[in-house]
């Protein structure tokens, strides 16, 4: 085209940096930057929203900032939205709310899209109280009716841990898609409310919504938190009825449903089913087995998964550990936490360090849990603590004054935690 003289304009600009953000090279980006400079194109609004736009898509926030910046009194509401949503697709939430406040002071009204970008900035850095101002905001305008924006308070609402609010404007949405649905049910279940997810799918199948693979994880996931085998099995025969794409990471979540719910039959059939397990497979078969008392079949797995080349991480024996901790186990929980260390040279984490401390005040040993705790490096542990009082509290141990200094005073190793 160049090369016959024809000059490029605005829509054959436009065009370049699409495929460009497609490809996502911001070399051919600067490039078309570099051309769009030499036809004086660089102050055309349309053409440095597109700039804006494609820069941040491909993560090069700095440089979409610097022609958003040189945009000064020309800028328009997507030049806002454009770099808005690039601060929150990139992580930046904090970011994203400053920007938002300015944009508000120079008396731009925000476009829908803003909102909703918005509100996952709030609920990406946990910042509630703003959140709530948006959602108030969102009401006068009367836009709490647009499912995207509905969705997008739902999902806010979740990821700050306020359940019962995310449920409230559920409620009062006038309707509800699948999306819909799957965050309410994802939000109950990645806050530990398993029942309610469940109690929700069962509503959402009333309605004769068909749930999406996301939304079955959830309630898989949801399954496995209250030990619902039998809504667990209906889930697996309604995926299946559904024909929803049932890749490793969905069998992992079966075979972790089924070991949580002790049907150690139904997680080794689904486990079966796979070619290749993955870290994640061995580590729920694992938790199963463990779970039952069935520490050979531990053992033997752990030889497999190293003869399929994987060797066991951190994540796995955290699922070793914790079920021989909800099992009560002590003697299999101590010898897997030694071998953990001694032959498969993975350095214990807090996490691993609170499941021993908690499996010992479990079987009353008391002392063992106290000096687990002070042996931890470089950290102290609340929830190892919480797992220790409980314990001397329980098997009301003679050593209850001499645990009292842990919690008390104004040297306790509670005031010292580091959160």
């Amino acid at each position: 085209m160049q090369c016959q003289g024809v000059r490029p304009n605005r829509v054959t600009f436009l065009a370049i940096l699409r495929a460009c953000g497609t490809i996502r090279s911001l070399s051919c980006i600067r490039q078309a930057q570099d051309n769009i400079i030499s036809e004086g194109l660089d102050s055309d609004v349309i053409v440095a929203n597109a700039l804006i736009d494609t820069y941040a898509k491909c993560g090069s926030l700095h440089e979409a900032r610097c022609i958003f910046d040189t945009l000064q009194s020309c800028r328009d509401v997507v030049s806002w939205s454009s770099m808005i949503s690039g601060y929150v697709q990139h992580g930046y939430g904090l970011d994203a709310l400053f920007l938002f406040e300015d944009m508000q002071e120079n008396g731009v009204q925000p476009a829908n899209m803003i909102y909703s970008s918005i509100l996952k900035a709030c609920g990406s850095i946990g910042d509630i109280q703003k959140g709530r101002e948006i959602h108030y905001e969102i009401s006068i305008l009367g836009l709490i009716s647009d499912l995207v924006i509905g969705n997008t308070l739902i999902d806010m609402y979740v990821k700050c841990g306020k359940v019962k609010e995310a449920r409230f404007v559920f409620d009062c949405l006038p309707s509800h898609d699948e999306v819909l649905w799957g965050t309410m049910i994802a939000g109950y279940a990645l806050n530990g409310y398993g029942f309610p997810a469940l109690e929700l799918f069962g509503e959402m199948q009333r309605k004769n919504v068909k749930a999406d693979r996301a939304t079955y994880l959830c309630v898989l996931r949801s399954c496995a938190l209250v030990g619902a085998l039998q809504e667990g099995r209906l889930a697996h025969q309604q995926l299946t009825e559904d024909h929803v794409d049932v890749e490793i990471f969905v069998k992992n979540a079966l075979i972790d449903m089924y070991a949580h719910c002790t049907s150690v039959a139904d997680a080794f059939q689904v486990f079966n089913t796979l070619h290749n397990p993955d870290l994640a497979s061995w580590g729920a078969i694992m938790w199963g087995y463990a779970s039952c008392g069935q520490g050979l079949q531990v053992e033997k797995s752990l030889r497999q998964m190293q003869q399929q080349g994987l060797d066991p991480d951190g994540i796995t024996f955290m699922s070793i550990l914790s079920a021989y901790s909800h099992a009560g186990l002590l003697n299999e929980g101590c010898h897997y936490f030694k071998c953990m260390t001694e032959f498969y040279n993975v350095t214990p984490s807090i996490e691993h360090y609170n499941c021993m401390i908690d499996l010992l005040c479990r079987a009353g040993c008391l002392d063992e849990a106290q000096n687990l705790l002070a042996s931890i490096p470089n950290s102290s542990s609340i929830i190892g603590l919480t797992s220790l009082y409980t314990g001397n509290k329980v098997y009301k141990s003679e050593e209850g004054k001499s645990l009292k200094h842990l919690f008390d005073g104004e040297d306790s190793m509670v005031k010292k935690i580091k959160i």
